[in-house]
């Protein structure tokens, strides 16, 4: 469980911090994850770097920025993705269909995203709605085409009291890299595929939505669990270089 500070502590700090659940409704005291001089106003939790942990988003007074999960209840220091306007709410979600997660932000008088460029790196800034005082910002497929649209909700101004969506318009499939010296099969399939591959690789699979669901480096992997559906399919070399990317179905 998180928490932060919604108000500043009365030394004048703003605070991220968590609670350990030691199961049976029992929840560790408070340990810290930031201790400062901004007012935090939301948090989010999810995998930013790739690495398989869930690290900690944050939109605070003027910033949003993250804190990597370095395992074992410890978090680095605060890495700043952008400078906006107060912070009110921030989410993360694959929004251009890449395979990793993106971030978005709501503040005074716009709704952005920032393009996750790997290895904890981040885009600029690039609005999705301006003129707009936006209090909280969600995504999601909101029209079933594949990729995730995104929700926000109004405080006051033209959009004030209103709930408002914009469809993604960054990709209406997914962007298939093909190399010649891959091969990627049975596709459609039911519980295997297999890689044609002479080299070391890594292959990923991810649901329509970013979340990774299965990681192998076998030529063969089993897929049996997966229900039946559309996935995307990432293969990258030992460097991490993207390789390959297709749409896989599963029925």
């Amino acid at each position: 469980m998180m928490c932060y500070g919604g108000y500043q502590d009365k030394e004048g700090y703003g605070i991220i911090a968590w609670h350990e659940n030691l199961g049976n409704g029992n929840f560790s005291p408070i340990k810290s994850i930031y201790y400062g001089d901004y007012i935090i106003i939301s948090v989010f939790s999810i995998d930013l770097d790739g690495d398989g942990d869930n690290d900690v988003l944050s939109a605070f007074s003027y910033m949003v920025a993250w804190y990597e999960n370095l395992g074992n209840g410890n978090f680095g220091p605060q890495q700043l993705i952008a400078s906006c306007g107060t912070g009110n709410s921030v989410f993360s979600i694959d929004l251009d269909g890449d395979g990793d997660n993106d971030v978005l932000s709501a503040s005074a008088y716009i709704v952005a995203w920032y393009e996750n460029l790997g290895n904890g790196n981040f885009g600029p800034q690039q609005v999705i709605v301006d003129s707009f005082y936006a209090s909280s910002v969600y995504s999601i497929d909101l029209d079933g085409d594949g990729d995730n649209d995104v929700l926000s909700t109004g405080g006051y101004g033209v959009y004030g009291g209103k709930i408002v969506w914009n469809e993604n318009l960054l990709i209406t499939s997914v962007t298939e890299i093909s190399n010649t010296d891959i091969k990627i099969y049975p596709n459609p399939t039911q519980n295997i595929i297999n890689v044609s591959y002479n080299k070391e690789f890594l292959l990923k699979i991810y649901d329509i939505t970013g979340r990774k669901l299965l990681t192998s480096n076998s030529t063969t992997t089993d897929i049996s669990q997966l229900s039946k559906g559309i996935y995307i399919i990432l293969l990258k070399d030992e460097q991490g270089v993207l390789l390959e990317m297709e749409k896989l179905i599963v029925e």
